[in-house]
């Protein structure tokens, strides 16, 4: 941590990637810094977190410990103290009650390097945070790797967001294709599992309620149903960032046509198949 007698020497895309962490990454305390729900939004925080992991080639079950409480570990500090892995990458860190696993990363990184508590260990680089009871982080990650993974989540929202619902779907045995075209239709996702096909469209608009049935958004939904029914494709609308009445969900179902909100991918995310579930409901 002590550069004596001259200060560390970074390679270029280093030193902006650590730029990058301190000054530009989304929901921080800087004029530079903007909104980005996808780091913040606790429905996707741990299935963001293993899109992560898979990119940076970690384990989470060997690489990964997150404490719910205000400091680490003693016996996980010790060992950071006296020794350093050139080899593996780890993350240790402390998280708040109502902030997602990102934020805490971010947020940890931006510290340790804010109070110059970081140093490159071949191609990674080790952050440490703390305050005056103990250590509250220490990451030791490929950062180039990291921020760019960090440019994926803020530059497309949607892409990244299909990403995370493709994973959650593959894992319940579903074969995914994205960007699939139907005719003049363009499906985020055609999701497939025992014959029976679902297209897939991720809605970026936050909407408290849907009132009444002659909305423009549901009017769009029948007029796209009938082109999905030609190819035996069930459609699915995902409005994650708002919950929906049981009332426009069973209307819409009535038309053949899947809605699901908050609460449905909060299942999907805990590995319930909503589709089979919603199809008996």
């Amino acid at each position: 941590m002590i550069h004596d007698p001259k200060p560390i020497e970074l390679v270029p895309e280093l030193r902006k990637s650590i730029d990058r962490m301190l000054w530009y990454v989304p929901g921080i305390n800087s004029v530079q810094s903007y909104e980005n729900y996808l780091v913040d939004d606790l429905l996707y925080s741990e299935a963001i977190i293993e899109i992560i992991l898979d990119e940076l080639n970690m384990n989470k079950d060997q690489d990964v410990k997150i404490a719910n409480e205000k400091i680490l570990d003693k016996e996980d500090v010790s060992f950071y103290e006296s020794n350093i892995c050139i080899k593996g990458q780890k993350i240790i860190l402390t998280k708040m009650k109502n902030e997602s696993i990102l934020r805490a990363m971010l947020r940890h990184i931006r510290n340790g390097i804010a109070h110059g508590n970081f140093t490159t260990i071949g191609s990674l680089v080790l952050f440490i945070d703390q305050n005056k009871n103990g250590k509250t982080a220490l990451l030791k990650i490929d950062v180039i790797a990291f921020e760019k993974i960090i440019n994926l989540i803020e530059k497309y929202d949607e892409l990244t967001e299909g990403k995370v619902l493709a994973k959650a779907f593959e894992k319940l045995g579903y074969e995914v294709k994205k960007e699939f075209r139907v005719g003049d239709i363009v499906l985020d996702l055609l999701i497939i599992k025992d014959g029976s096909k679902y297209g897939v469209e991720i809605k970026s608009e936050k909407r408290s309620k849907l009132v009444g049935f002659q909305d423009n958004m549901i009017i769009q939904l029948l007029n796209a149903n009938q082109t999905l029914k030609e190819q035996s494709i069930t459609p699915v609308f995902i409005y994650d960032k708002s919950r929906v009445s049981n009332k426009a969900k069973n209307y819409l179902l009535g038309k053949g046509i899947i809605l699901l909100d908050r609460k449905n991918i909060s299942e999907l995310i805990d590995n319930v198949d909503i589709l089979r579930k919603s199809n008996k409901d």
